[in-house]
């Protein structure tokens, strides 16, 4: 072998004998040349540099030589009213809604509305030709007037003796019959004007100046949509549960994620024999006029029941035995067994040996165990609201 190989392998093992002395005997290191071989990584760190870095003295996992107690967050049992949640698809209404018909037969002059104004109830909408009917109403005023001054004629010659009761009484008659006349030609003249029945929104118009309508003619739809009724089908189990005023949430691919807030409005007096459902009809405030008729929703009918123990979600936890959550009692966690009864979306109703005002655990569980002291480093009280 040549000179230069054997004094490389000569040099090696002699660099590992010297890094084997330094780690199995550290404390025997020269201390001039212990800085270099720390750096070199020849040397174990000390222990108060491994607690700096989570770990442990002697090279235990991280946690487990302190002893000390376990920081925790915690949260409040509260209490909130069960509820059972039945879904159903519907289908809005308007509050009101009709098909508007032209009030007779003639041609259309004028059209006072345009697609979406929201009009009042007994406002002008379309008006047909209305010619005839304005000079049989003057007709009929100038016939009123002449019975009048008839009439008067009559009674100031009466007192004279100068006609007879009989012809007071005809004349009178003859303005009973002028006024009756009058009347007539102003509902005529009035029945050529469309008007809106009550407030709302109007639709498309079907029809346009010049064309000639009769009174099977549908001018347009109106629509009362400050409420928006939905129509949907319960399941006869639930029959006996529904009342009037129960709460509703529906949504709607429109609005995607978004809940809207009813009530129930109309319950129908009969089950349907054939499909062995009710009709319901659900009440949403639509005073921001967002919704439509017509929408499809997804309705969850609310029935209430008692009140439960509610605790956030974050608290539970499950092993083979079920669920459970701590309890922190004296600055000790404590496992309580809960039987899950109904999930919201941030805390859940259960049944288990909790009080409202207990602090159960939300974050800090992973090595906890029953009766291990610990810190609690924050709490919150319980939401009242709604899980």
């Amino acid at each position: 072998m040549a000179i230069w190989k054997q004094l490389i392998a000569a040099c090696a093992a002699l660099a590992m004998a010297f890094a084997s002395w330094a780690w199995l005997a550290p404390a025997s290191f020269p201390a001039p040349l212990r800085p270099l071989a720390e750096r070199a990584g020849l040397l174990p760190e000390a222990d108060d540099q491994q607690e700096a870095r989570g770990g442990a003295p002697g090279g235990g996992p991280p946690g487990r030589g302190g002893g000390g107690p376990q920081q925790v967050i915690t949260a409040s049992v509260g209490e909130e009213v069960s509820s059972r949640r039945v879904q159903s698809v519907g289908t809005a209404e308007a509050l009101r809604s009709v098909s508007l018909f032209a009030p007779t037969a003639g041609l259309v002059t004028e059209m006072l509305f345009t697609t979406g104004d929201r009009v009042a109830e007994g406002q002008p909408l379309l008006r047909l030709d209305a010619r005839e009917e304005t000079i049989a109403v003057e007709k009929a005023g100038i016939a009123l007037q002449q019975a009048r001054d008839q009439l008067g004629r009559f009674e100031r010659l009466s007192q004279n003796q100068a006609v007879s009761t009989v012809q007071v009484e005809e004349a009178r008659a003859r303005v009973a019959s002028a006024e009756a006349e009058l009347r007539g030609a102003e509902l005529d003249l009035d029945r050529r004007t469309l008007r809106a029945p009550f407030d709302g929104y109007m639709g498309i118009p079907k029809v346009t100046i010049g064309d000639r309508v009769t009174a099977t003619t549908e001018v347009a739809n109106i629509d009362d949509r400050s409420e928006i009724l939905i129509r949907y089908a319960l399941p006869e189990r639930f029959a006996a549960q529904a009342q009037p005023g129960a709460r509703v949430e529906a949504t709607s691919i429109a609005f995607g994620v978004e809940r809207f807030e009813g009530v129930i409005a109309e319950i129908d007096s009969r089950i349907d024999p054939q499909v062995r459902t009710l009709t319901i009809r659900a009440a949403i405030d639509n005073s921001d006029d967002r919704l439509r008729p017509g929408l499809s929703f997804l309705v969850e009918t609310v029935f209430e029941g008692a009140l439960q123990t509610a605790v956030p979600l974050l608290s539970l936890q499950w092993d083979r035995d079920g669920s459970y959550l701590w309890r922190v009692v004296d600055d000790r966690a404590q496992r309580v067994d809960v039987e899950i009864l109904e999930r919201g979306e941030t805390r859940a109703l259960v049944n288990g040996d909790l009080t409202p005002g207990d602090r159960v655990v939300l974050e800090g569980v992973q090595r906890l165990r029953d009766g291990a002291p610990v810190t609690i480093a924050e709490h919150h009280e319980a939401d009242p609201g709604r899980s």
